[in-house]
């Protein structure tokens, strides 16, 4: 009896999910979704992933991009609509919590849409006005009788069969091209004896090269390094003209000039990005600045900071917490 009750209910509240505020909405969804994961492809098929974490870790990245691919394919074929309604919600959930996450965490771009930045409390905003207007064309009691719902979604498989046989074959066939040249992306990651890197991308990895030489005195665009550049302790920040986190550090290091020790510091650009204007006073005070060759395509999660002693790297400091390096007592 009760399940009759459920399927009459659920084959009343079709139209409350094919109607066409829900068709539009699933449209939508599923364009920012396929876009998305386009751009999110194109930076992993051109850029090697930088920085810390799960959320900068290529594998993790891999798979939310597949992902995106196979749930925008899906939402275009608009297959079982009550339960298409609650991944769609659980989904944009999962957005809203990551990029309020990022939004805390004082990054500069969510990373929702590649190498475009966009601020991750703008996403936030958009991904909660989402659950918002899902609400809006939700199945009635799709939420409180969800187990019901799935039940009855199970059951429509069968009949849907051909349907999701070409949402798989469709997925593939963009997947696999997709996967391909993500794959395909050629870097040399920069190691202690190095050969000729002119005309190569290069990618940087400093959290290895803890208790090792450093590895960037043959490839700096100078000719002579301070005699005392290898026995005394230096820090180095290295800072590119696409990182907003750079150039509020350069800033508050001209702003707070009286507690950093500038002759034993080295300021090195990272070229590739937008012309950088050091501040006059670090310009003119530090005890190096020059900028890695320009022969070479530079891959390098900015800013970092790092302190040489004796020729070797003792610590490193990568994004925000290279702050820490200049104004952080130890």
């Amino acid at each position: 009896m009760i399940s009759a009750v459920v399927e009459h209910r659920s084959e009343r509240d079709v139209s409350a999910t094919s109607g066409r505020g829900w068709v539009v909405l699933r449209f939508v969804v599923a364009t920012i979704i396929l876009t998305a994961a386009g751009l999110k492809a194109h930076q992993l098929a051109t850029v090697p992933s930088l920085g810390e974490g799960l959320f900068h870790a290529r594998w993790f990245n891999i798979l939310v991009v597949e992902f995106e691919l196979f749930f925008g394919i899906w939402l275009l074929f608009g297959l079982l609509p009550k339960l298409t309604w609650l991944a769609t919600f659980a989904c944009f959930s999962v957005f809203a919590l990551v990029s309020l996450y990022k939004a805390l965490s004082g990054e500069a771009s969510c990373g929702c849409f590649g190498m475009a930045t966009v601020n991750p409390w703008l996403t936030t905003v958009f991904d909660l006005v989402i659950i918002g207007v899902l609400f809006r064309f939700r199945p009635v009691d799709v939420i409180l009788h969800w187990r019901d719902v799935l039940k009855i979604e199970k059951a429509r498989l069968s009949k849907n069969r051909m349907s999701i046989m070409a949402v798989a074959v469709l997925w593939l066939l963009v997947a696999i091209p997709v996967t391909y040249s993500i794959m395909s992306l050629d870097t040399v990651i920069l190691e202690q004896n190095q050969e000729d890197l002119a005309g190569k991308s290069v990618t940087l990895e400093p959290m290895n090269w803890i208790g090792k030489p450093f590895p960037l005195n043959d490839l700096l665009d100078t000719d002579v390094l301070p005699k005392d550049w290898g026995v005394d302790k230096w820090t180095v920040l290295l800072h590119n003209g696409n990182c907003l986190v750079c150039e509020s550090l350069l800033h508050e290091l001209a702003e707070k000039a009286d507690s950093v020790n500038f002759d034993r510091l080295a300021v090195i650009e990272v070229p590739g990005g937008m012309a950088v204007e050091l501040p006059a006073i670090v310009r003119k005070s530090s005890g190096l600045v020059c900028s890695l060759r320009r022969s070479s395509a530079w891959f390098v999660p900015s800013p970092i900071a790092l302190t040489i002693e004796n020729g070797n790297v003792t610590r490193v400091q990568i994004g925000t917490s290279a702050r820490d390096m200049f104004f952080t007592k130890r």
